[in-house]
């Protein structure tokens, strides 16, 4: 069955972007998926603590996709990317470094595998969740240089009673030459280093382990206003690196968050404040999945 998939996204950092799904055949596994997507965001580029600068990137995003599905747990996927966009430094002095505006084309092909058997994708309570994706930015397809990165994200859930605890760790690294800050690796956000605001952190290389905790709240199956209600923790170590070398646990900030969850008929909807390590803290009113 085809289906439409849309993202939205408002504030400082705004997003727009659909995928159309269509199944090659009745009930057949493979299908294909053209989508697009608009953003804006802004990306602080940083040596160790010190700010080099801080951007304000904007990028337009078109892809075709093809992929087979694997029953309800699996997916392997294809696909050619266009992007264009610019940059525009707001914070810092214009240096060869950290040049003040910059535009720049990216084309070429990424593949993903990914397994998902969790069993709750707002709050799971047991399952596992891994994806594995390789991105090649190639001139030939109309990149301004060629460039290869990977990422990986693994989730592990585990419950007793009204009680879970999730592990969930991501990473990711510039393969060749170091990118644009346009394909730096964002952090920063809710439960991705919760004390620092939305991707404001970027870098070619990053990795962030958390720990959740989650408790179910109210009696039954139902929690508070009749809709299931989790109070939750998280410990979150992580950062971004200019140089691969450089990624240690003792440079890795150490960031917190407390929050309430409700698994509503809109969506997961978060109630919380997170913490981070040089004192500052940020306020979350958060509607959509996160994990």
């Amino acid at each position: 069955m085809a289906e439409w998939n849309i993202d939205l996204k408002v504030g400082e950092q705004p997003l727009f972007g659909a995928e159309f799904f269509q199944p090659l055949g009745y009930a057949s596994p493979w299908f294909v998926a053209p989508r697009f997507k608009f953003d804006s965001r802004t990306v602080q580029v940083r040596d160790g603590a010190r700010l080099l600068g801080e951007y304000r990137v904007h990028e337009s995003n078109f892809g075709l996709d093809v992929g087979r599905e694997f029953a309800d747990w699996g997916e392997i996927r294809t696909g050619l990317r266009r992007v264009t966009g610019s940059t525009q430094l707001r914070v810092g002095a214009p240096t060869a470094q950290i040049p003040e505006s910059t535009t720049f084309r990216q084309g070429g092909f990424y593949a993903r595998v990914s397994f998902d058997r969790l069993d709750n994708v707002a709050f799971p309570r047991h399952g596992e969740l891994f994806t594995l994706e390789w991105d090649a930015q190639r001139t030939a397809l109309g990149a301004d240089r060629n460039a290869d990165t990977a990422q990986l994200d693994w989730l592990v859930a585990r419950s007793r009673e009204r009680n879970t605890l999730v592990f969930w760790t991501s990473a990711g690294s510039a393969l060749s030459a170091a990118p644009g800050v346009q394909n730096y690796f964002p952090l920063g956000g809710f439960l991705n280093l919760s004390g620092v605001n939305a991707s404001a952190l970027g870098g070619p290389h990053f990795g962030i382990a958390r720990l959740v905790y989650l408790r179910k709240i109210g009696s039954g199956a139902d929690g508070l206003f009749d809709v299931p209600t989790y109070v939750g923790l998280a410990a979150e170590a992580g950062n971004v690196w200019q140089r691969r070398g450089d990624a240690s646990l003792s440079s890795a900030r150490k960031d917190g968050a407390a929050f309430v969850g409700l698994e509503t008929l809109f969506g997961p909807v978060y109630i919380g404040t997170g913490y981070d390590q040089t004192g500052t803290m940020s306020y979350y009113l958060f509607l959509g999945r996160t994990f």
